[in-house]
């Protein structure tokens, strides 16, 4: 009971006001790792803060406006997961089903894996033989060009034992959502795109 009463005032501490100086300092690096342009917003209880850094485009030096587009990157697993959770909930995808259920080209020895390891990252899915080491800022930077489509990723994947017990522990991985996205393709037929298009982006307006 003391731990939650702690955890009560400290969160009914008020939040210390803002300091753009400091914000600026922290987007303004833009060489570790190396960068072309950062943006930053902040908003809430303390203040409202907009600063950027960089270029937009090097060859012109046009600098950095709010509407400028970046790629979703990781974002991307919001709007599969949803999507997933919608056809769940449709029942067309299984949370305790195995992912082999779906994807029979999975191997073998992942025969326990479920779907819902693959959304909350506890699949134990063994590292792909023949893919990047993407584990830094600098090397996801050098691969940045490098294109995989899903079953190619699927066919790196190698015919061993999890990593751990699936559901057992929790490591964040891309390939879970590729996997994902490729169950949410078999089952409604449709690219996982086209049905995030459908069921989200443009019910709720987003570009």
């Amino acid at each position: 009971m003391k731990s939650l009463l702690i955890a009560a005032v400290v969160a009914l501490s008020p939040l210390p006001p803002l300091q753009p100086e400091l914000l600026q300092a922290a987007i303004s690096d833009l060489e570790n790792p190396a960068a072309t342009s950062a943006q930053l917003r902040v908003s809430g209880e303390a203040g409202q803060w907009y600063g950027t850094a960089g270029v937009a485009d090097q060859r012109t030096q046009c600098g950095i406006d709010p509407d400028d587009r970046f790629r979703i990157g990781s974002v991307t697993k919001v709007f599969v997961a949803t999507v997933a959770l919608q056809l769940v909930a449709e029942n067309k995808i299984g949370l305790d089903t195995p992912v082999r259920h779906y994807l029979p080209a999975l191997p073998e020895t992942l025969g326990d894996v479920k779907v819902g390891q693959l959304l909350d990252h506890t699949s134990g899915i063994p590292y792909e033989v023949g893919f990047p080491d993407l584990s830094t800022p600098e090397k996801v930077l050098e691969h940045r060009y490098d294109r995989y489509a899903p079953d190619q990723r699927l066919k790196m994947i190698p015919a061993v034992e999890p990593m751990f017990t699936p559901g057992t522990k929790q490591e964040y991985r891309g390939i879970n959502y590729v996997l994902t996205a490729m169950i949410i393709e078999k089952v409604s037929g449709h690219g996982y795109g086209h049905e995030v298009e459908k069921r989200i982006t443009r019910p709720l307006g987003l570009t």
